[in-house]
Order: structure tokens, then C-alpha cells, then sequence
């Protein structure tokens, strides 16, 4: 009958050093036993010369700090905890790297992040959570990068951002929103380049631009406008540079700028006006510089000057005049330089 008790006292400290997970034993960091652990550089852990298998736990303060499990001297499964008791964190481990579910929490136990993981990068779906319980992003990922339809959402509720993603790159339709609701903007991307049409907006509501691109570079037609809706600007673009006539506006309505561009570069009319609708300037670029006639103009309509360039400088009879129209003076030029 002694010998039966003692064996049962025996048992009962046992049960509370090693514990009685079917896994293995489990061992706390604070316990004798814990002097059979042995860690190699490589991270494989050992209990008494073999690889263990089953659990380290660590207390702090008599709650459960930490909670290890090992498989064959590798770490599998790993929980973490606060002071209060709250699980902080909860993942699944292979090889010493992130393999399977992770999840971590907020203080006050709300969930903070989930996701899945494959040799330590994230594969699969992703959630993150605001401390409230708001979803703030949710996705999924392949080999670590983005890969799929993406959202993500203000501490409201309200969507910020929504998108396809390939390889970690835009590649579809991307939208963004004003915490308010308000389209901010959207455009179309491929491979991670703008491709297709994009619209950006004001905050208002109002389009403040929209145009396309083409594998990242504007290629067609683009439109400006200000806040009040008034057109700003219009043109046309090839392979990210200015072709063809591009104007620009006054906020009033009125015809600001009129040019005319090839490759990038000022090649044809040009025309400039006052707020009031009057010409200011008017000529003829070629290659990005003035060729042939250009005028000047007072701001009441009256000549102010008229005179001819070539590549870009003053070549030939160059007259200024006063407001009232009277002629000021006359010059001659040849290759930018005045000929007595």
C-alpha cells in the first residue's frame, strides 16, 4: 500500500513537470528538466541527447508567457501570451520558418492579423484588423507577393482601395476612395504599368483628369479641368510625349495657349492669349524651336511687335511698335545676330 502511494505521488509531480500532451512531454523553462534541453546552432532542439518532441512553456508571474512545440527537434507550434493572459500571438512553424496559419491579437483580444504562410512568406489569404474589429485589408498572396483582388478600408468602414495584383504588381483595375466615399481615382495597369484609361478626381467629386496609357506612358488623349468643372487643358500624347495640338485654358473658359507639338517638341502654331480673349503671340516652331513669322500684341489687340525667326533665331526685319500703333523702331537680323 506504501509502495502504491509513493508510485502515485511519483506520477502526479511528473504529469505537472512534463505534463500530458499525447505529442510529448511538456517542460517549463523553470522546471529542472528544462536542464536536458540543448539547442544547436541550427536551431534543432534536444532533450536528453534526442530530438525532442512536445512542449517548452515559460511562466511569468504564474501566467503562461510562451508555449513552444517541437516535432523531431523542430519548432512547429508556437503561442505567445500578455501579462493579462490574452494570446498575443499564435503560428505554425516548419523548418524555423512561418508555415501555415499565423495569427495575432490586439491587446484586448481582438484580432489583429491572420494569414497563411509557405516557407516563411505569405501564400494564401491575408486579413488585417483595425483594434476595433474593422477590417482594414484583406487579400491574398503567392511566394510572398500580392496575388489577386486586394481591399482595403478606413477605421469606418468605408473602402479606401480595391484592386488585382500579379506578382506583387498592380495588373487589372485599381480604385481609390476618400475616406468620405469619394472616388479618388482608377485607372487600368498591367504588369505594374498604367495601361488602359485613368481618371483622377477632386475631392469635391469633380474629374480633374482622364486620359490613357500605354505600358505605363500617356498615349492619347488627356483632359484637365479645375475644381469648378471648367476645362483646363486638352491634348493628345504618343509614347509619353506631347503629339498634336494641346490647349490650354483660363478657369473663365476662355482659349489660353494653343500649340502644336511633335515627338515632345513644338513643331507648328502656336498661339498665346490674354484672360480676355485677346492674342497675345502667335507663330511657327519647328523641332522644338521658332521658324518663320511671329507677332506680339498688346493686350487692347494694338501690334506690339512682328519680326521672323530660323532655328530658333531672329533672322530677318524685326519691328516694334507703341501701344497706340505707332512704329518704335525697326531692326535687322541675320543668324540671331543684328546687321547694322
Amino acid at each position: 500500500m506504501k509502495r502504491l502511494l509513493n508510485y502515485i505521488i511519483i506520477l502526479s509531480l511528473s504529469l505537472v513537470i512534463f505534463g500530458c500532451d499525447s505529442s510529448g512531454p511538456t517542460i517549463d523553462k523553470d522546471s529542472e528538466e528544462f536542464d536536458y534541453i540543448e539547442i544547436t546552432k541550427k536551431g534543432i532542439v534536444y532533450y536528453k541527447g534526442v530530438p525532442f518532441s512536445g512542449t517548452l512553456i515559460e511562466n511569468k508571474n504564474g501566467q503562461l508567457k510562451e508555449k513552444k512545440t517541437f516535432k523531431e527537434g523542430k519548432e512547429r507550434l508556437v503561442e505567445e501570451y500578455l501579462e493579462n493572459g490574452q494570446l498575443k500571438f499564435k503560428g505554425t512553424y516548419k523548418e524555423g520558418k512561418e508555415d501555415g496559419d499565423i495569427e495575432i491579437y490586439f491587446e484586448n483580444g481582438q484580432l489583429k492579423n491572420k494569414g497563411t504562410y509557405k516557407d516563411g512568406k505569405e501564400d494564401g489569404d491575408i486579413e488585417i484588423y483595425y483594434e476595433n474589429g474593422q477590417l482594414s485589408l484583406k487579400g491574398t498572396f503567392k511566394d510572398g507577393k500580392r496575388n489577386g483582388n486586394f481591399e482595403g478600408y478606413f477605421e469606418n468602414g468605408q473602402l479606401w482601395s480595391k484592386g488585382t495584383y500579379k506578382d506583387g504588381k498592380p495588373n487589372g483595375d485599381i480604385e481609390n476612395y476618400s475616406e468620405n466615399g469619394q472616388l479618388k481615382n482608377k485607372g487600368t495597369y498591367k504588369e505594374g504599368k498604367e495601361d488602359g484609361d485613368i481618371e483622377i478626381y477632386y475631392e469635391n467629386g469633380q474629374l480633374s483628369l482622364k486620359g490613357t496609357y500605354k505600358e505605363g506612358k500617356e498615349d492619347g488623349d488627356f483632359e484637365k479641368y479645375f475644381e469648378n468643372g471648367q476645362l483646363w487643358s486638352k491634348g493628345t500624347y504618343k509614347d509619353g510625349k506631347q503629339d498634336g495640338d494641346i490647349e490650354k485654358y483660363f478657369e473663365n473658359g476662355q482659349l489660353k495657349t494653343k500649340i502644336t507639338y511633335k515627338d515632345g517638341k513644338e513643331d507648328g502654331d502656336i498661339e498665346i492669349y490674354y484672360e480676355n480673349g485677346q492674342l497675345s503671340l502667335k507663330g511657327t516652331y519647328k523641332e522644338g524651336k521658332e521658324d518663320g513669322d511671329f507677332e506680339n500684341y498688346y493686350e487692347n489687340g494694338q501690334l506690339s511687335l512682328k519680326g521672323t525667326y530660323k532655328e530658333g533665331k531672329q533672322d530677318g526685319d524685326i519691328e516694334i511698335y507703341y501701344e497706340n500703333g505707332q512704329l518704335k523702331e525697326k531692326r535687322t537680323f541675320k543668324d540671331g545676330e543684328e546687321v547694322n
